[in-house]
């Protein structure tokens, strides 16, 4: 049978050469995507070094495409020097471009979480939005708020609204894999059948109000439930706030600790919901975890988590409601039925989120972009 047309054309196409940085393999997020990207014809690198000297390192690399991840100033040097830094950032992206490098972001946060300038950073985003050839975001939601953050500050709303193209955020379903089954996983930890396990996981930071997590669960009435917090402490500080919030609770467990796969697999597997109580979030990669592992959330009704599970869902609670997060812990505990129906249906839509789908959506974009295809 003779090839089809379109078949003759992707098998003549240059496969394009595609540097993104940083590049973090810890998380699951950029192996998967670059893995999935290799099978849709992307060469795609992932590079560790993120500031100006590394953009000078990619002349020798040719690159069709430089795609950008998380940036921060602090990155780019001493705030000191922040001002010539900056300059030298933009003109050496600017000198990729005139070169014929296409660049690309994913704008995974309006600012880094607990930087020591946010008002600067806003500024340093709205610039490089307005640099880069193409932004990606993960969810409409955060595609109005990078738009309003950008109109905010004199930018055109338009353009940069242009640039913005929404690429769901991938699941995480095979990447973590268990050792034991669930049954065994609670046996270990002398979690009884009846009791209701809520988790929180991953680094312990200050913007994901874990001490409030704590404090809600203990004035929540809930008896036969435990509070699983697992994770290193972002600084001194936070550690104290979220052992005060606890004041000793036995039936919270907290432990202030690197948190390898195996032991995120089993503490998901082991809890019947995960609470994720951040006061502010562009992008949810663990809620996305979360709903892999089939299960419900806990986490306020803005945002990407009221897209991605939608308004109202049993587990989402006004943001600015007092007793917010206790009432939705109770929610959960309360009714087994409904929490279960949660998080079947947040396994549904973990799958949907596909990533040889969002790998290809992703190179579309990049052979999209004006240049690239006839370099």
């Amino acid at each position: 049978m003779p090839a089809h047309p379109d078949d003759r054309t992707r098998a003549s196409e240059r496969r394009l050469r595609v540097v993104h940085a940083p590049y973090i393999g810890q998380n699951a997020y950029q192996p998967r995507l670059l893995e999935e990207l290799g099978r849709v014809g992307i060469d795609a690198i992932g590079a560790k070094r993120t500031a100006h000297p590394f953009v000078r390192q990619l002349f020798s690399w040719r690159c069709d495409v430089l795609h950008l991840h998380w940036t921060q100033l602090r990155w780019l040097g001493p705030r000191l020097l922040r001002t010539a830094a900056i300059a030298s950032y933009f003109a050496q992206l600017r000198a990729l471009q005139r070169g014929g490098t296409r660049i690309v972001w994913t704008i995974h946060n309006l600012v880094p979480h607990e930087c020591d300038d946010p008002g600067a950073e806003l500024v340093f985003l709205a610039r490089l939005a307005e640099t880069v050839d193409a932004c990606i975001v993960h969810s409409e939601s955060a595609r109005d708020e990078v738009v309003a953050s950008v109109a905010s500050l004199g930018g055109s709303a338009s353009a940069i609204a242009a640039k913005l193209r929404v690429v769901p955020h991938g699941n995480y379903i095979g990447c973590y894999r268990p050792a034991r089954t669930r049954e065994a996983e609670r046996a270990r930890l002398g979690i009884a059948d009846d009791e209701t396990v809520f988790a929180f996981v991953g680094q312990v930071r200050d913007y994901k109000n874990v001490d409030g997590l704590a404090r809600a669960f203990r004035t929540a009435d809930l008896p036969r439930a435990r509070l699983l917090i697992r994770g290193r402490p972002r600084g001194d500080a936070v550690d104290r706030a979220v052992r005060d919030a606890c004041a000793d609770d036995p039936r919270i467990d907290y432990r202030a600790e690197f948190l390898a796969d195996d032991e995120l697999a089993a503490t998901l597997l082991a809890s019947d919901a995960v609470a994720l109580p951040y006061h502010d979030c562009l992008t949810s990669g663990a809620a996305l975890l979360a709903m892999s592992f089939g299960k419900a959330i806990v986490a306020p009704d803005r945002g990407c988590f009221r897209e991605l599970v939608g308004a109202g869902a049993v587990g989402l609670y006004r943001g600015d409601a007092p007793g917010g997060i206790a009432h939705a812990l109770r929610a959960l505990a309360t009714d087994p039925a409904a929490r279960a129906a949660s998080g079947a249906r947040n396994l549904e839509i973990a799958k949907a989120a596909d990533w040889s789908a969002i790998a290809a959506m992703t190179a579309e974009l990049y052979r999209s972009l004006p240049g690239v295809r006839s370099r």
